[in-house]
């Protein structure tokens, strides 16, 4: 199974507040891709500037494996308070079987 997606600023990436993008299977790849001319933290559902994974924009796409052990996980995504929003956040989930 492949899922993509991308939010901007007019599909729901917002500086203010987080907002849910994936929810991640277990044993899958994931990518992350930020071009949305503001940097992005990733993490759970209270995810802010202060405590998530920081994807500068522009910066190479971030890969990463969810354990199988560990279970599903879901995502969420908040552009920095101090960005303006040029283009989108977008990513490529991938799990076999």
């Amino acid at each position: 199974m492949i899922v993509v997606g991308q939010l901007n600023s007019t599909s729901g990436l917002s500086t203010t507040d987080a907002v849910q993008f994936l929810n991640v299977p277990a044993a899958s790849t994931v990518v992350l891709s930020n071009n949305s001319g503001a940097s992005v933290f990733v993490g759970g559902a209270n995810v802010t500037d202060d405590n998530g994974f920081e994807i500068a924009t522009g910066a190479p796409p971030v890969t990463f494996t969810a354990a199988a052990t560990l279970g599903a996980a879901t995502l969420y995504v908040k552009a920095a308070g101090s960005g303006t929003l040029t283009g989108g956040f977008s990513w490529l989930a991938s799990t076999t079987g």
